[in-house]
């Protein structure tokens, strides 16, 4: 086979792996609450907490919580809010607890954490700069930024999906036994009545954290005891492929 044929085989062999390697790891739905048991409810906006279930037993539990120094009392169907947010700097928002909290944890083994999708709300008297911290230990000693600070300035009744944060190739988010503690920092309001806080798409969670559960590098290491390889693979289906010489 022709260099430049196999190469093109090959990506087209590897496209399902490639495609299927993401998987949803938390997905904060606040459209499923089920705070008052079954059937799930939209949220009221106000309760003190939201209590997301892991994915397939991969992915713990978490708590999507406020910082101490919001007010709480706002509603918005179906999303999780606050106001208070009259801090002028990232500094003084962090220095008076203006943030929501939650994790992505893995329940076993190792996870990496590749994309955050969020979908937020402000009223128009709302916050106007937000800012994404992270930490692996619950924020206990250590935090950096996620991102640089995002100028929302949009008003819509439900919320407004954000840009992806992508972190695939970001350092310190692959194979990570302790996941990741996420806090959502926000300042500039106009007065303390200003809300903000996350929204409530229409099909989709307000928050979704994506990349590889500890199932995926699981049946990749049963395939590795099984002898699969790239070449093998290639091999088995006829197609001539090349063996490393030694010595």
């Amino acid at each position: 086979m022709k260099p430049l044929n196999f190469i093109l085989w090959l990506a087209w062999a590897m496209l399902p792996f490639a495609v299927h390697s993401q998987d949803t790891l938390t997905a904060i739905d606040l459209n499923q609450n089920l705070g008052n048991g079954w059937p799930p409810v939209p949220t009221v906006g106000n309760e003190p907490y939201f209590h997301w279930y892991g994915t397939g037993n991969q992915i713990n539990d978490t708590y999507l919580n406020r910082g101490t120094g919001m007010v709480v009392g706002a509603t918005l169907a179906g999303g999780f809010v606050g106001s208070g947010f009259t801090d002028h700097s990232l500094a003084e928002a962090i220095a008076n607890n203006r943030y929501y909290e939650f994790s992505t944890t893995p329940a076993y083994g190792v996870i990496t954490i590749m994309a955050l999708d969020c979908y937020l709300y402000r009223s128009t008297n709302g916050p106007v700069w937000y800012q994404w911290m992270i930490s692996s230990d619950d924020f206990t000693t250590t935090s950096v930024p996620l991102g640089d600070s995002v100028l929302f300035t949009g008003f819509d009744s439900a919320g407004i999906q954000q840009p992806e944060i992508n972190t695939r190739l970001t350092s310190g988010f692959q194979y990570l036994a302790s996941g990741k503690y996420y806090r959502l920092y926000a300042w500039g309001g106009s007065d303390t009545a200003g809300v903000f806080g996350f929204g409530r798409p229409p099909h989709s969670s307000s928050i979704t954290t994506l990349g590889r559960g500890a199932d995926h590098y699981q049946s990749y290491a049963v395939g590795a005891s099984w002898g699969w390889s790239v070449p093998g693979f290639l091999r088995r289906r006829g197609i001539p492929v090349p063996r490393s010489k030694s010595g």
